[in-house]
């Protein structure tokens, strides 16, 4: 039965894929190859976001010297097709690709009511229409300042280039 064996010594840890064999009815461990070094985190990191790109990074860097998608899933935990889908984004965007990931880019913003639904798409359709437009094409009956409060955020996001998920409680 061949399977994946974690070796450690005093300079980390490191992956091995073995077979298995009854030799004299002992259980003994033949060597394949080698698959690589897991690799350390960096205590520095601390946020979830930053600890995936450091992982991308590492990936499209150990594909580029050659290491086949398989270890890469295997060292790094992950299936091989997020290692495509890495792949994919650096050859697409670059490094770029890697940095700035879909859910980086997209907002949450809550509204309760159909009105806050209208005022808050007739913002992002149209992000340089003030307070007081919006407040007559949208025919709300909220006040001016109100409509300002709540689409103060929306307009920040679009700043942003951020994309915006409406969520209606």
């Amino acid at each position: 039965m061949v399977f994946i064996r974690k070796i450690k010594k005093k300079t980390g840890i490191y992956l091995a894929e073995v077979e298995g064999k009854r030799i004299d009815g002992k259980v003994v461990q033949k060597f394949i190859r080698y698959i690589g070094k897991v690799p350390e985190s960096n205590p520095n990191i601390t946020s979830k976001t930053e600890k995936k790109q450091m992982r991308d990074v590492e990936i499209v860097q150990k594909l580029l010297k050659g290491k086949s998608k398989k270890d890469l899933a295997i060292l790094y935990e992950v299936d091989i097709k997020t290692v495509s889908n890495i792949e994919k984004r650096y050859k697409k965007e670059g490094i770029q690709g890697l940095i700035h990931t879909r859910k980086c880019n997209v907002e949450t913003v809550k509204v309760s009511t159909p009105e806050q639904v209208a005022i808050i798409t007739d913002v992002v359709q149209h992000p340089d229409k003030t307070a007081k437009e919006i407040k007559e094409t949208t025919a709300s009956k909220l006040s001016v300042s109100h409509i300002e409060k709540l689409i103060s955020p929306v307009i920040d996001y679009l700043k942003l280039k951020k994309k915006i998920l409406l969520e209606i409680k």
